[in-house]
């Protein structure tokens, strides 16, 4: 992230790959700086080492109860103030506008662990997951879960709610994972005017 952060082209790259216009490029870069500066954190770092997430989950049951759990994961749309020229379509998101779909992952704390805005709107969210370097991080570890909404299918990484739950050991498992999920939804919930 932070190589990215000090290339000088990155408005010319992303005008061309993107097919958006170089001050929207700008302004949507201006945002995600301002949320990065307004973060408790110095740097925005998932735990990718056996001691980092170690510690990671250590630090999760300091306030919630999933056992394995290093954090939360979601996806937001970042509204554009028109469709690009350049592939248009790609970036109209379900709901009809113009959009670009991040993926954030957040800890206890709701410090930001990772971001990934390289995604048009058009993007479901378990096929930006699926693709992501946070993804493949998980993979590779052993008993360590994100908890994730309905959105991403689930895997033995990432921990998400039973799809119209019969038993009550399942309702209560859902139940638990909404409040602790609670940590990703104020971040976007902050963020939407």
């Amino acid at each position: 992230m932070s190589a990215v952060l000090c290339e000088s082209w990155i408005s010319e790259r992303n005008t061309e790959e993107l097919g958006c216009s170089q001050p929207t490029v700008s302004r949507i870069f201006h945002d995600v700086l301002e949320r990065i500066v307004q973060q408790p954190g110095e740097f925005i770092r998932f735990p990718n080492t056996e001691n980092q997430i170690k510690q990671a989950k250590e630090r999760w049951l300091t306030r919630f109860r999933f056992p394995t759990a290093t954090g939360v994961i979601d996806c937001t749309h970042i509204g554009l103030d028109g469709k690009p020229a350049q592939f248009g379509d790609e970036y109209i998101n379900r709901k009809g506008f113009a959009s670009i779909n991040v993926q954030v992952t957040r800890d206890q704390n709701s410090v930001i662990t990772s971001v990934d805005a390289s995604w048009p709107g058009s993007v479901r969210d378990a096929r930006i997951w699926k693709n992501s370097a946070v993804c493949e991080v998980m993979k590779k570890t052993r008993n360590t879960i994100l908890l994730g909404d309905s959105e991403y299918g689930i895997m033995s990484c990432l921990m998400t709610p039973y799809t119209d739950p019969l038993e009550e050991y399942r309702r209560v498992l859902n139940r638990l994972l909404t409040s602790e999920r609670v940590v990703i939804e104020h971040t976007f919930g902050q963020k939407h005017v």
